[in-house]
């Protein structure tokens, strides 16, 4: 996998070949998602929290094992009732722009070059000026919600925060006759805390959309139960170790 900056003068006459597979995604046991996605999140997966340089983010709990994936299926299918932004943004992304962009500190679209073709696929850009069409239309369309809604999120969350309303949360993952796992990492909402807020800061975590993630959050909680039979299921079918 190597990312590349789409241009115009690069990739005036490629085409994406487009993929139905998620097997990019069998090694995340968890994704960062936006706020506004929070409630359709909530009905298939876990919304935690994460610390991670400084900041904190909600993320979707995709599975209970470090470095799995229990919805995507061996086969590369994706297997939950929602994709979330994030993994739908594959194989383009954001990022810095690079020469021969004017400013250093522009944005571009990148995209795994993989994807791209002489022959196959969609065309990038129009005949017309070449001005993005299909696929990386849709794309720039989708990173840029992407972006303002990350935004938002990040203003949401950080009220949490700043209001010490995230604690640990104790999670423990048991497997046939292993010793019981502490799933490490995760932060969750204390609902004694948010009873206990002032009603002016309370009222500003309202104004700023935050209670809405928090009570998708707080409702998601009860997913952990599905991630957890998931995970027993693959664990009793999975080939037993070698001794």
């Amino acid at each position: 996998m190597a990312l590349v900056q789409v241009s115009r003068e690069t990739h005036a006459k490629k085409r994406f070949k487009p993929t139905t597979s998620f097997s990019f995604a069998r090694n995340m046991s968890r994704v960062r998602i936006i706020a506004s996605e929070a409630p359709l999140i909530a009905q298939t997966f876990p919304i935690a929290f994460i610390s991670e340089n400084e900041n904190v983010f909600p993320v979707a709990v995709l599975g209970l094992a470090k470095n799995e994936n229990l919805f995507v299926s061996d086969q590369g299918q994706w297997l939950g009732l929602y994709v979330p932004a994030m993994l739908r943004r594959y194989p383009f992304q954001m990022g810095k722009a690079v020469a021969p962009a004017k400013e250093s500190n522009n944005l571009a679209i990148l995209i795994d070059d993989e994807f791209l073709s002489d022959t196959e696929g969609e065309p990038l850009f129009g005949p017309d000026e070449g001005e993005p069409k299909g696929p990386l239309a849709r794309a720039i369309q989708l990173l840029t919600e992407i972006a303002i809604q990350n935004a938002h999120t990040v203003t949401m969350v950080k009220g949490l925060a700043d209001n010490d309303l995230l604690d640990p949360l104790p999670l423990q993952v048991t497997r046939g006759t292993d010793p019981p796992v502490n799933l490490a990492g995760l932060r969750a909402l204390n609902e004694s805390k948010l009873k206990a807020l002032p009603d002016d800061r309370f009222l500003e975590l309202r104004r700023n959309g935050a209670l809405a993630l928090t009570y998708a959050h707080l409702i998601s909680l009860g997913q952990f139960g599905r991630l957890k039979a998931l995970d027993a299921a693959k664990s009793a079918t999975a080939p037993a170790k070698a001794i």
